[in-house]
């Protein structure tokens, strides 16, 4: 846990329901057209750990036939989780979240996830 994770979680704050900004940095071939565009979302359940958010995005990315609401971000640097996003941005990896039985389909992009403003 870092210190800016540490801080947070004294001063009691949560991220769930929180709005973020993601840009994202690079993507697979799929999805090269998010590159250098940010999304929006809101985070809608932390894993234990607080190494992976379940994130609801504000407008969906189309999926080969499907509008894709739910995607998961995991921290690609140890002790950079969700909590430290109250003081600093972090890096995340994004996955395509299977809408029906929650399980993690695929790594599409990468990039850096920050509190909205």
């Amino acid at each position: 846990m870092s210190f800016f994770s540490f801080l947070s979680r004294i001063m009691g704050w949560n991220p769930i329901g929180e709005t973020i900004e993601i840009q994202i940095d690079e993507a697979d071939k799929a999805y090269k057209d998010l590159v250098g565009k940010t999304i929006k979302a809101s985070i809608e359940s932390i894993e234990e750990d607080a190494s992976k958010v379940k994130l609801k995005l504000i407008s969906p990315i189309q999926s080969g036939e499907v509008n894709q609401f739910l995607i998961a971000a995991t921290q690609r640097h140890t002790g950079c989780d969700v909590y430290s996003l109250k003081f600093r941005p972090i890096a995340i990896g994004l996955e395509f979240l299977n809408q029906l039985a929650g399980d993690v389909d695929s790594r599409f992009a990468i990039g850096l996830m920050k509190l909205s403003e």
